[in-house]
């Protein structure tokens, strides 16, 4: 059995089916910045510290060609890391997965309630990544972003599967 805690983690007893909405909960959570915490603008001499996670993953995603090609959500975690030295959103791959996730138009895990696919979400209303094959993630192209978007506008029933290839909407 685990410890119920130690100097560094707690442990919480989480049903299987709870931890979508777990997931999504501690995503949201992690991106909220109360007022009173906002950092100030970062100087040339101090790190970015006032993007949210998916901001700066994406800052991450463009160094490493994720716009061109495809690349592995631990690849993707590390060059955030290297780029955001110190930083605390987002330091286990876990948290920055989750975030990724619910940015990515097209996986299961992206739905904050499977029963109500349709839920207002981040891969609704800030669509950055599409999964290309298990563990693969590329940014939206321009054109494909455009070709979501027109889609949600549509209301098109395709968006709302649980998995899709981006073409599929054309």
């Amino acid at each position: 059995m685990l410890p119920s805690s130690n100097n560094e983690f707690v442990y919480v007893p989480l049903p299987p089916r709870l931890l979508p909405a777990f997931y999504q909960w501690l995503a949201t959570m992690m991106e909220e910045t109360s007022e009173e915490k906002r950092v100030p603008a970062p100087t040339p001499d101090t790190p970015k510290r006032t993007a949210t996670i998916i901001d700066l993953g994406i800052d991450a995603a463009h160094e490493i060609g994720a716009d061109h090609h495809p690349v592995s959500l631990a690849d993707l975690h590390a060059a955030y890391l290297r780029a955001n030295p110190g930083i605390s959103k987002g330091a286990t791959l876990d948290s920055f997965g989750a975030t990724i996730n619910y940015h990515t138009i097209n996986m299961r895990s992206r739905f904050p309630d499977r029963q109500n696919k349709q839920k207002s979400a981040s891969w609704l209303s800030r669509p950055v990544f599409k999964r290309i094959t298990y563990g693969q993630y590329m940014l939206l192209a321009p054109d494909e972003l455009r070709l979501f978007q027109q889609r949600v506008e549509e209301g098109d029933p395709r968006i709302y599967r649980d998995e899709y290839d981006i073409d599929d909407l054309q």
